[in-house]
């Protein structure tokens, strides 16, 4: 079970004599921000939240706007990108202002979906799985040299050493108890009905094509694609994601060509595509999560965002969960959780 699951509440919604319990959150209570491009994104890290806090007034000159909330022992802020931008210096310019109005803020993660890079000789990604960005790469950051051809000048990010020793303590805990993450959308969708197609991937189709076969111009899916052009591969054993550690490719262009997809795999051992993580990463340090809603060529489409947008955000909340909090952060949390709550009750609980 989540922690209080079942008691999600905003606070702001309960009695007078329960708030006059609790110490007001302020910038400072939050130690976490998550960055969520899409709205299917945004809603899905709502939803893993174990409380959603009251707003806080904005700060002079931030144009986010924020969602607030608790998942274990942390608070976390989240922000989402403008609506009508994506790429990466949108992605850093929503950062840097959530950093500069919460300076608490140590630890950023950048969560949603992705483009995979499918079968490779490296690994075998598909569809609902789930990309952890043990490094990151500016695949477009690159030199112009003469005769029009162009060098690669990206370098290797890498996520803060907090983050990296938290994931270290999370595989742990996967290759004993395995993950949590099917539960914890099955219990997002329990909480939030309206929400059942971010849990129906066994509804969904995974096709994935050979190079050299394009997706039919007028065709919206890929039901009447010639099958005999599939990639074979191994059945699984099981529905739920598979979860991956490695490179991340990141640029500024959404990529629907298998030519390009090549390109990063053979260049880099990419094991997917977005175009957020390396607009944060560089300045803050950040892990970048992604989920694979298609394999980023003619094929895309976007039935299989909710249910990736999911992975991703329950693979987030379980890193959190495994993350250590302060002294400081626990006085603070058994003093303002739950109506007064005991903390360690509470955590005791989960």
């Amino acid at each position: 079970m989540s922690l209080i699951a079942g008691r999600k509440r905003r606070m702001g919604d309960e009695d007078a004599e329960q708030q006059s319990k609790r110490m007001k959150l302020t910038y400072g209570d939050y130690t976490i921000g998550w960055v969520a491009a899409l709205p299917e994104e945004y809603a899905a890290a709502e939803a893993m939240l174990d409380e959603i806090h009251e707003d806080i007034p904005r700060s002079r000159g931030d144009p986010n706007t924020y969602t607030f909330g608790r998942i274990g022992g942390h608070n976390v802020v989240i922000a989402g990108l403008p609506s009508d931008g994506y790429g990466t210096v949108n992605a850093a310019t929503v950062a840097n202002n959530m950093h500069r109005t919460f300076p608490s803020v140590e630890d950023f993660l950048v969560v949603g979906i992705a483009g995979g890079t499918g079968l490779t000789k490296n690994a075998d990604v598909r569809l609902g799985d789930i990309v952890v960005g043990d490094q990151v790469i500016q695949y477009d950051l690159r030199k112009e040299l003469h005769d029009q051809k162009f060098q690669t000048k990206a370098f290797p990010l890498r996520p803060s050493e907090r983050l990296r020793t938290a994931l270290t303590k999370l595989k742990s805990t996967h290759l004993k108890d395995g993950s949590k993450v099917p539960t914890l959308i099955c219990e997002m969708v329990a909480e939030n009905p309206k929400m059942k197609s971010f849990a129906n991937r066994r509804s969904l189709k995974d096709f994935l094509f050979h190079d050299t076969y394009n997706h039919p111009e007028l065709n919206n899916t890929c039901d009447n694609c010639d099958r005999s052009k599939l990639v074979k591969r191994k059945r699984r054993e099981t529905n739920d994601p598979k979860i991956y550690y490695g490179v991340i490719a990141s640029g500024n262009s959404l990529i629907k060509s298998p030519e390009k997809r090549r390109e990063l795999v053979e260049q880099f051992q990419a094991l997917c595509i977005e175009m957020e993580g390396a607009g944060i990463i560089e300045s803050h340090r950040s892990l970048v999560i992604r989920s694979i809603c298609d394999y980023a060529d003619s094929h895309k489409n976007k039935s299989w965002q909710p249910y990736a947008a999911a992975a991703a955000a329950a693979f987030a909340k379980e890193l959190i969960l495994a993350m250590p909090i302060s002294e400081d952060q626990a006085s603070k949390m058994g003093t303002c959780i739950a109506g007064g709550s005991d903390y360690s009750q509470l955590m005791n609980s989960s």
